[in-house]
């Protein structure tokens, strides 16, 4: 049976004073790498990102991956020994979407799975330079899944990721993904991106 390898990270930070935006974020994930069975191609609902929509509204990839989120939070669950109770529903930012789509982006472009981008810059960096003001963020990225209901059951087979998503402390999300390879074999980066902003 033909094997699809797929590689899922999550970073986390949080800091718990919104004046106090120093210190250094810490990688609560590190990497898990897993084979599953071959995917599909473009399945699950899963259209490109950055579709046109009216103002206001959520394009197909937004609506799309925000649904999925949302019901993944609306039902209490553990992630690895540690129960969450549901969480809050959140809503979708477009800053928070250009920032992971654009490191999906440099993800293929540099092949390189890695919360750093190929600038040197983390999440908070990426979201600062979007005008997002944070006050507390949780990244997960993955390649190897081609469709984006796919990618969330994969992070949520990881204690590490199904915590940030799950997280209550999470108000807003934004996702991005973007075709690309590593070492010849082809797929799908992504980058679901969960923060909350300064008030």
């Amino acid at each position: 049976m033909k094997t699809h390898l797929y590689i899922v990270f999550a970073l986390l930070t949080v800091f718990l004073i919104s004046c106090d935006s120093g210190g250094d974020s810490g990688d609560t994930g590190g990497s898990v790498v897993l084979d599953a069975p071959a995917s599909g191609g473009n399945q699950g609902g899963n259209p490109a990102p950055g579709d046109s929509a009216p103002p206001g509204s959520l394009n197909d990839f937004q609506a799309f991956m925000l649904g999925v989120i949302n019901q993944v939070r609306a039902q209490s669950r553990n992630c690895g020994n540690d129960f969450f109770p549901a969480a809050p529903q959140i809503t979708w930012d477009e800053r928070i979407e250009t920032a992971a789509q654009m490191h999906a982006e440099d993800m293929a472009a540099s092949q390189n799975v890695s919360h750093t981008g190929s600038d040197g810059s983390n999440p908070g960096d990426r979201l600062l330079m979007e005008g997002y003001d944070w006050f507390t963020w949780g990244e997960n990225i993955l390649f190897g899944i081609q469709n984006g209901d796919d990618a969330v059951d994969a992070l949520l087979d990881s204690a590490s990721h199904c915590a940030s998503i799950m997280n209550p402390g999470f108000q807003e999300v934004g996702a991005g993904s973007a075709p690309g390879s590593i070492q010849g074999f082809s797929s799908t980066f992504w980058t679901i991106l969960f923060a909350t902003e300064s008030n």
